[in-house]
Protein backbone atom coordinates (compact mmCIF):
# COMPACT_ATOMS: atom_id res chain seq x y z
CA UNK A 1 0.00 0.00 0.00
CA UNK A 2 1.37 3.41 -0.98
CA UNK A 3 1.27 6.64 0.96
CA UNK A 4 -2.17 8.07 1.71
CA UNK A 5 -3.32 11.64 2.28
CA UNK A 6 -6.17 11.57 4.78
CA UNK A 7 -8.14 14.82 4.80
CA UNK A 8 -9.95 15.41 8.09
CA UNK A 9 -12.92 17.72 8.38
CA UNK A 10 -12.61 20.17 11.29
CA UNK A 11 -16.03 21.22 12.60
CA UNK A 12 -17.52 18.43 14.72
CA UNK A 13 -14.97 15.95 13.39
CA UNK A 14 -11.56 16.92 14.73
CA UNK A 15 -13.01 19.38 17.23
CA UNK A 16 -16.33 19.80 19.04
CA UNK A 17 -17.29 23.01 17.28
CA UNK A 18 -21.02 22.94 17.97
CA UNK A 19 -20.48 22.75 21.73
CA UNK A 20 -17.89 25.54 21.59
CA UNK A 21 -20.19 27.83 19.60
CA UNK A 22 -23.10 27.16 21.94
CA UNK A 23 -20.97 28.17 24.92
CA UNK A 24 -19.78 31.25 23.03
CA UNK A 25 -23.42 32.21 22.44
CA UNK A 26 -24.10 31.88 26.15
CA UNK A 27 -21.11 34.12 26.84
CA UNK A 28 -22.47 36.77 24.45
CA UNK A 29 -25.87 36.63 26.12
CA UNK A 30 -24.22 37.30 29.50
CA UNK A 31 -22.12 40.09 27.98
CA UNK A 32 -25.18 41.88 26.61
CA UNK A 33 -27.04 41.50 29.90
CA UNK A 34 -24.15 42.65 32.10
CA UNK A 35 -22.91 45.54 29.98
CA UNK A 36 -26.06 46.86 28.35
CA UNK A 37 -28.94 45.38 30.33
CA UNK A 38 -30.21 43.74 27.13
CA UNK A 39 -31.77 40.33 27.61
CA UNK A 40 -31.37 37.84 24.77
CA UNK A 41 -31.86 34.10 24.89
CA UNK A 42 -28.63 32.28 24.01
CA UNK A 43 -30.60 29.59 22.18
CA UNK A 44 -32.34 32.18 20.02
CA UNK A 45 -29.00 33.80 19.28
CA UNK A 46 -27.53 30.44 18.29
CA UNK A 47 -30.48 29.51 16.05
CA UNK A 48 -30.43 32.89 14.32
CA UNK A 49 -26.69 32.55 13.69
CA UNK A 50 -27.12 29.05 12.24
CA UNK A 51 -29.83 30.34 9.91
CA UNK A 52 -27.60 32.88 8.25
CA UNK A 53 -24.40 30.80 8.26
CA UNK A 54 -26.10 28.32 6.00
CA UNK A 55 -27.03 30.98 3.45
CA UNK A 56 -24.03 33.29 3.01
CA UNK A 57 -20.64 32.93 1.35
CA UNK A 58 -18.23 30.96 3.53
CA UNK A 59 -15.68 33.78 3.68
CA UNK A 60 -18.25 36.23 5.04
CA UNK A 61 -20.50 34.05 7.15
CA UNK A 62 -19.25 34.89 10.63
CA UNK A 63 -19.46 38.66 10.30
CA UNK A 64 -22.80 38.52 8.49
CA UNK A 65 -24.24 36.09 11.02
CA UNK A 66 -23.46 38.46 13.88
CA UNK A 67 -24.93 41.41 11.99
CA UNK A 68 -28.01 39.36 11.16
CA UNK A 69 -28.54 38.46 14.80
CA UNK A 70 -28.26 42.12 15.76
CA UNK A 71 -30.90 43.04 13.18
CA UNK A 72 -33.49 40.39 13.94
CA UNK A 73 -33.19 40.72 17.71
CA UNK A 74 -32.88 44.54 17.61
CA UNK A 75 -30.13 44.21 20.19
CA UNK A 76 -28.00 47.00 18.77
CA UNK A 77 -30.87 49.48 18.86
CA UNK A 78 -31.74 48.57 22.42
CA UNK A 79 -28.11 48.77 23.51
CA UNK A 80 -27.71 52.17 21.80
CA UNK A 81 -24.21 51.22 20.70
CA UNK A 82 -22.54 49.71 17.60
CA UNK A 83 -21.91 46.13 18.64
CA UNK A 84 -21.17 44.05 15.57
CA UNK A 85 -17.37 44.33 15.78
CA UNK A 86 -17.30 43.77 19.54
CA UNK A 87 -19.61 40.79 19.34
CA UNK A 88 -17.72 39.22 16.45
CA UNK A 89 -14.44 39.52 18.32
CA UNK A 90 -16.01 38.12 21.47
CA UNK A 91 -17.65 35.24 19.63
CA UNK A 92 -14.46 34.23 17.83
CA UNK A 93 -12.32 34.51 20.95
CA UNK A 94 -14.73 32.59 23.15
CA UNK A 95 -15.59 29.87 20.63
CA UNK A 96 -11.87 29.23 20.00
CA UNK A 97 -11.15 29.13 23.73
CA UNK A 98 -13.87 26.52 24.21
CA UNK A 99 -12.66 24.19 21.47
CA UNK A 100 -11.72 20.67 22.47
CA UNK A 101 -10.25 17.91 20.31
CA UNK A 102 -12.52 14.89 19.94
CA UNK A 103 -10.66 12.02 21.57
CA UNK A 104 -11.82 9.49 19.00
CA UNK A 105 -10.72 11.77 16.17
CA UNK A 106 -7.32 12.11 17.86
CA UNK A 107 -6.96 8.31 17.76
CA UNK A 108 -7.78 8.22 14.06
CA UNK A 109 -5.33 11.04 13.42
CA UNK A 110 -2.62 9.23 15.38
CA UNK A 111 -3.20 6.07 13.34
CA UNK A 112 -2.61 8.01 10.12
CA UNK A 113 0.58 9.62 11.43
CA UNK A 114 1.89 6.37 12.93
CA UNK A 115 1.43 4.72 9.54
CA UNK A 116 3.68 7.37 7.97
CA UNK A 117 0.81 8.81 5.94
CA UNK A 118 -0.14 12.45 5.41
CA UNK A 119 -2.69 13.88 7.85
CA UNK A 120 -4.39 17.01 6.51
CA UNK A 121 -7.37 19.12 7.54
CA UNK A 122 -9.80 21.02 5.35
CA UNK A 123 -12.56 23.37 6.46
CA UNK A 124 -14.97 25.95 5.14
CA UNK A 125 -14.18 27.95 8.28
CA UNK A 126 -10.92 29.37 9.63
CA UNK A 127 -7.63 27.48 9.67
CA UNK A 128 -6.81 29.28 12.92
CA UNK A 129 -9.30 26.99 14.65
CA UNK A 130 -7.21 23.89 14.05
CA UNK A 131 -3.80 25.58 14.06
CA UNK A 132 -4.27 26.68 17.65
CA UNK A 133 -4.73 23.08 18.73
CA UNK A 134 -1.23 22.02 17.59
CA UNK A 135 -2.35 18.80 15.89
CA UNK A 136 0.13 16.66 13.89
CA UNK A 137 -1.07 17.86 10.48
CA UNK A 138 1.15 18.43 7.47
CA UNK A 139 -1.29 21.07 6.20
CA UNK A 140 -4.46 22.86 7.31
CA UNK A 141 -6.43 24.12 4.31
CA UNK A 142 -9.38 26.51 4.19
CA UNK A 143 -11.97 26.96 1.47
CA UNK A 144 -10.67 30.50 0.96
CA UNK A 145 -7.12 29.26 0.35
CA UNK A 146 -8.33 26.56 -2.02
CA UNK A 147 -10.86 28.84 -3.71
CA UNK A 148 -13.28 25.95 -3.38
CA UNK A 149 -15.70 25.27 -0.54
CA UNK A 150 -17.20 21.93 0.38
CA UNK A 151 -19.38 20.48 -1.11
CA UNK A 152 -18.04 21.84 -4.42
CA UNK A 153 -16.94 19.04 -6.71
CA UNK A 154 -13.29 20.10 -7.02
CA UNK A 155 -12.62 20.77 -3.32
CA UNK A 156 -10.69 17.56 -2.64
CA UNK A 157 -8.96 17.70 -6.01
CA UNK A 158 -7.67 21.13 -4.98
CA UNK A 159 -6.37 19.64 -1.74
CA UNK A 160 -4.53 16.94 -3.71
CA UNK A 161 -2.96 19.54 -6.03
CA UNK A 162 -1.84 21.68 -3.09
CA UNK A 163 -0.09 18.69 -1.50
CA UNK A 164 2.02 18.31 -4.66
CA UNK A 165 2.26 14.57 -4.17
CA UNK A 166 0.74 13.11 -7.34
CA UNK A 167 1.28 9.51 -6.23
CA UNK A 168 -0.68 9.72 -2.98
CA UNK A 169 -4.22 8.42 -2.65
CA UNK A 170 -6.59 10.94 -1.09
CA UNK A 171 -9.27 10.04 1.44
CA UNK A 172 -11.83 12.11 3.30
CA UNK A 173 -12.81 11.67 6.96
CA UNK A 174 -15.78 13.69 8.16
CA UNK A 175 -19.21 13.73 9.71
CA UNK A 176 -21.30 14.94 6.76
CA UNK A 177 -22.43 12.92 3.77
CA UNK A 178 -23.10 16.14 1.86
CA UNK A 179 -19.93 18.05 2.71
CA UNK A 180 -17.36 15.32 3.32
CA UNK A 181 -18.62 12.22 1.53
CA UNK A 182 -20.24 13.19 -1.76
CA UNK A 183 -17.60 15.69 -2.96
CA UNK A 184 -14.84 13.16 -2.22
CA UNK A 185 -16.66 10.49 -4.20
CA UNK A 186 -17.29 12.96 -7.04
CA UNK A 187 -13.53 13.56 -7.23
CA UNK A 188 -12.88 9.81 -7.36
CA UNK A 189 -11.70 9.48 -3.77
CA UNK A 190 -12.96 7.29 -0.93
CA UNK A 191 -14.28 8.50 2.41
CA UNK A 192 -14.88 7.42 5.98
CA UNK A 193 -18.10 8.92 7.28
CA UNK A 194 -18.53 9.29 11.00
CA UNK A 195 -21.89 7.95 12.05
CA UNK A 196 -21.84 9.04 15.67
CA UNK A 197 -19.35 10.37 18.20
CA UNK A 198 -19.57 9.17 21.77
CA UNK A 199 -17.46 9.58 24.87
CA UNK A 200 -15.72 6.29 24.23
CA UNK A 201 -15.52 5.94 20.48
CA UNK A 202 -17.12 6.25 17.10
CA UNK A 203 -18.64 4.34 14.23
CA UNK A 204 -17.37 4.72 10.69
CA UNK A 205 -18.90 3.85 7.32
CA UNK A 206 -16.41 3.45 4.50
CA UNK A 207 -17.52 4.36 1.00
CA UNK A 208 -15.83 4.64 -2.40
CA UNK A 209 -13.30 2.69 -4.42
CA UNK A 210 -10.16 1.89 -2.48
CA UNK A 211 -11.77 2.41 0.93
CA UNK A 212 -10.21 -0.84 2.16
CA UNK A 213 -6.81 0.92 2.23
CA UNK A 214 -8.15 3.56 4.58
CA UNK A 215 -9.79 0.92 6.76
CA UNK A 216 -6.41 -0.81 7.04
CA UNK A 217 -4.66 2.43 8.10
CA UNK A 218 -7.29 3.18 10.71
CA UNK A 219 -7.53 -0.43 11.81
CA UNK A 220 -5.65 -0.14 15.10
CA UNK A 221 -7.58 2.96 16.14
CA UNK A 222 -10.83 1.23 15.24
CA UNK A 223 -9.90 -1.81 17.30
CA UNK A 224 -9.19 0.42 20.31
CA UNK A 225 -12.57 2.11 19.97
CA UNK A 226 -15.43 0.93 22.13
CA UNK A 227 -17.77 1.19 19.15
CA UNK A 228 -17.63 -1.26 16.28
CA UNK A 229 -17.22 0.27 12.83
CA UNK A 230 -19.95 -0.50 10.34
CA UNK A 231 -19.22 -2.07 7.01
Amino acid sequence: MGKLAVVFDVDDTLVSTTVAKARASERIARYLQDLYGVRVDAGDFQRARHQVEGSVQYSERRRESIEYVLRVTRIERRAKSPLSRDLLDLFLTESTRQLRVNESAARLLAAVVDGDHLAVSSTNGDAETVRRLDLPLVAAFTATELDSAKPERDHFAQVARRLRCPSVKVFSVGNSVRYDGLPALAAGYAAALIGEWSAGGHSLRFVGEGAAALREVLGEALRRSTSSPSA
